[in-house]
């Protein structure tokens, strides 16, 4: 009975800290990663980061969006209004700002 009732805390932190966690962490890894790349580190390690923290820093944004139905920022609407990523980002509502090209930050989901 305690395993599930350590599943449900960490699925409710989850929900209440993992975006915040997942932007600043994800932010974090791109950060260290091009850093280290910058000054001649350059090994498959580091570009690991990068990418991990770019999906990481997504992961977030997407979150955040799916919680509070706007967008944090512009930069991730953007990215969210690609083509590729266009279906995840709000796949049951057609009418949606990231599906109408709509580009301002905050701007409401649905």
């Amino acid at each position: 009975m305690s395993g599930v009732a350590g599943l449900i805390v960490v699925i409710i932190g989850a929900w209440l800290f993992g975006s915040v966690i997942a932007r600043i962490g994800g932010a974090l890894l791109v950060i260290i990663g091009l850093l280290r790349i910058a000054s001649d580190h350059a090994s498959p390690r580091m570009w690991a980061f990068v990418g991990i923290g770019v999906a990481l820093w997504l992961f977030g944004q997407w979150l955040w969006a799916l919680k509070h139905k706007l967008w944090r920022s512009s930069l991730a609407l953007s990215v969210f209004s690609l083509p590729v990523l266009d279906a995840v980002a709000d796949p049951h509502e057609p009418d949606s700002p990231v599906t109408a090209g709509a580009t301002a930050a905050a701007t409401p989901m649905g």
